[in-house]
């Protein structure tokens, strides 16, 4: 014998079933994730930053800029983490995204900042990884060219090809006496290997000739961050 069900109860079980597969539809959407083997995602803060081969070393292409809080311009340290965007003497930590200084340059850290917020996966590197990376480029005399940025340099003189896509930006450097040297004239960056006390080799490019510097810098001071890959 056929069963009648009356209208409402029909009514009553599509509407069922349409909102079960409603909430079983929204359960299962993942968010999406990168596949581009080019670029790395930071999973704390959601910046992305793009990556180069250059020779045998996978380098971060964009200067760090994963910003947990703010340190007022005027600190300067050697055992507590420091954090500055170069030229933000304030400490709001949304006002400081908002600049431009920060989305072009990233972050000034000192060096316990540098290694304190390293991802996994990634280290900051030695003097021996940065200079591998110089030698491989055709020495110190040629391989900043390679290295720099095409924009954003003042008044650059000696060329730039960037031929590498390292694309190294001037983003200037927070002084041991907390002053902010003017920007788009040299772009410095940490590395792992300490020098004479208090200091540790820095590898860097200015807007005068195609070189490459590498010279002591004293662990207090904010500078920019590219990490290796492990």
């Amino acid at each position: 014998m056929k069963k009648f069900y009356p209208l409402f109860i029909l009514a009553t079980l599509c509407s069922t079933l349409f909102l079960s597969c409603k909430k079983e539809s929204s359960n299962t959407t993942e968010t999406p994730k990168t596949t581009d083997p080019n670029t790395f995602i930071d999973k704390r803060d959601g910046n992305a930053y793009r990556i180069v081969k250059i020779g045998k070393q996978i380098w971060m292409a964009e200067n760090f800029r994963y910003l947990p809080s703010l340190t007022d311009s005027q600190t300067i340290s050697s055992t507590i983490p420091t954090f500055n965007v170069n030229s933000y003497k304030g400490t709001d930590l949304m006002v400081a995204k908002s600049l431009s200084n920060y989305k072009n340059y990233g972050v000034l850290y000192n060096l316990v900042a540098a290694k304190d917020v390293c991802p996994e996966g990634w280290h900051l590197p030695s003097a021996a990884e940065w200079q591998t990376m110089v030698d491989s480029l055709g020495g110190d005399k040629v391989a900043g060219a390679k290295l720099k940025d095409t924009t954003l340099w003042l008044e650059l003189k000696g060329g730039t090809t960037n031929e590498t896509g390292f694309t190294a930006r001037p983003g200037g450097h927070r002084s041991n006496a907390a002053t902010y040297p003017p920007l788009g004239t040299n772009a410095y960056f940490w590395s792992s290997t300490p020098s004479i006390p208090n200091n540790f080799t820095m590898y860097g490019m200015t807007r005068l000739g195609t070189y490459i510097l590498s010279f002591d810098m004293i662990e207090s001071c904010g500078l920019s961050v590219r990490y290796i890959k492990d």
